[in-house]
């Protein structure tokens, strides 16, 4: 019988969803196992056992694949931050769109279709990010699949910039061990280290975007802001290129600080926002009247209440990972264009489901890769009523 911090031989089979690759024990019980792959032969750990399945971790390479490439980073795959940093950038991306087909929803297993794909650097692409600190002084992230903190090693996170890795460093270096295990938020500005007594609810930061920077926001200290700065300019222009001629008459679901609704402002009608998070929607509100612009923000639980989108034209939505959900694609069944922008493959290939039974169907999509060397990838789909069918062409 398996059990925690035991150890066992393994030879995985195939990769799967969320960084992982699959193992079966000699009875066929099944184990997922981080930094491994397939064709490998792996003295797996076991850090996690539940009743149908098992979660492992590579301890050491017997037999190592030919794809298998040197980490660059000493702490994976103990560290929960990354999951993909023992192949190459390029396997990377070929492993995300082979992944993405298993999804029945999403449009790439339909007849024709193509995503639009955009990579950037897998180095320095994060200018925001939260830091696990416990009682031993420890700083870093959470090890999968667990609470124990795993310090950032010297050179700091490959996933921050040279600059900012530097200057976090220093700050952590200058802070005394907390009394009880605390989360704190550092963010870049590409000049200076904004840190927690930085980072409240009052205090306004502003991100230029675009090579030029010819498109400044801003944000709340405690608000969130798109991960990838690499990628950022590229989606929003995607976006905008998605949106229907004739000023369509808006509305923007999760709409944050209000960022993709004043990027496309003038191609847009009348626009609103909603939102739940507080700061986000004081934010988006003084967004748009420092520019001059007219919109309309509230604060509200989208999940506990849809608003009526009776007469709405065009439907921006960019949920969290929990995606919309049942009661929000049913209210969406009245907008004749949507624009979904999701962190979540999972969660967006049950929504499309939904949607697509509403008569709402997918014609435009495109991969961004905000998070090189995790799992995670952002994805961008187009949807509108009247569309020609793509769901009839489906390979059987």
């Amino acid at each position: 019988m398996l059990e925690p911090e035991s150890e066992i031989e393994l030879k995985p089979v195939k990769w799967v969803q969320n960084g992982y690759v699959l193992a079966r024990t000699e009875e066929g019980f099944p184990i997922f196992v981080r930094g491994a792959l397939p064709g490998e032969t792996v003295l797996t750990r076991i850090i996690k056992v539940r009743s149908v399945h098992a979660f492992g971790m590579a301890r050491s390479i017997r037999e190592a694949s030919l794809e298998r490439t040197p980490s660059d980073c000493p702490v994976f795959p103990e560290c929960g931050g990354c999951s993909l940093r023992h192949i190459s950038y390029e396997t990377e991306q070929e492993l995300k769109r082979s992944l993405l087909a298993e999804f029945p929803n999403l449009p790439g297993r339909v007849s024709g279709f193509v995503w639009e794909e955009y990579f950037s650097s897998p180095q320095g692409y994060r200018t925001q990010v939260q830091i696990q600190r416990d009682e031993s002084g420890a700083a870093g992230f959470f090890m999968e699949h667990g609470n124990r903190v795993i310090p950032l090693p010297d050179e700091g996170c490959r996933h921050l910039p040279v600059a900012m890795n530097e200057a976090l460093r220093a700050a952590l270096d200058g802070m005394p061990p907390p009394r009880k295990r605390e989360k704190i938020s550092f963010r870049w500005t590409g000049e200076s280290l904004l840190g927690p007594g930085d980072l409240t609810p009052d205090s306004w930061t502003v991100r230029r975007i675009g090579e030029s920077g010819e498109f400044s926001w801003g944000f709340s200290g405690d608000g969130f802001i798109q991960g990838n700065s690499f990628l950022l300019a590229p989606w929003l222009n995607y976006i905008r290129g998605l949106v229907p001629e004739g000023r369509p008459r808006t509305v923007e679901l999760f709409a944050g600080s209000g960022l993709i609704g004043g990027f496309c402002r003038d191609l847009l009608g009348e626009y609103s926002g909603f939102e739940s998070q507080a700061g986000a929607v004081r934010a988006a509100r003084r967004n748009f009247k420092e520019k001059g612009w007219t919109g309309d923000f509230t604060q509200s639980d989208l999940y506990r209440q849809a608003p009526a989108l009776k007469g709405v034209e065009l439907a921006l939505v960019n949920p969290p990972r929990a995606g919309l959900k049942e009661k929000l694609c049913r209210a969406l069944a009245e907008v004749p264009r949507v624009i979904y922008s999701s962190c979540n493959p999972a969660t967006l290939n049950r929504d499309l489901g939904l949607l697509n039974r509403a008569g709402l169907e997918t014609w435009a999509g495109a991969l961004f890769d905000f998070f090189p060397r995790t799992p995670h990838l952002e994805l961008v789909v187009s949807l509108r009523r009247g569309s020609a069918s793509f769901r009839e062409e489906i390979q059987r």
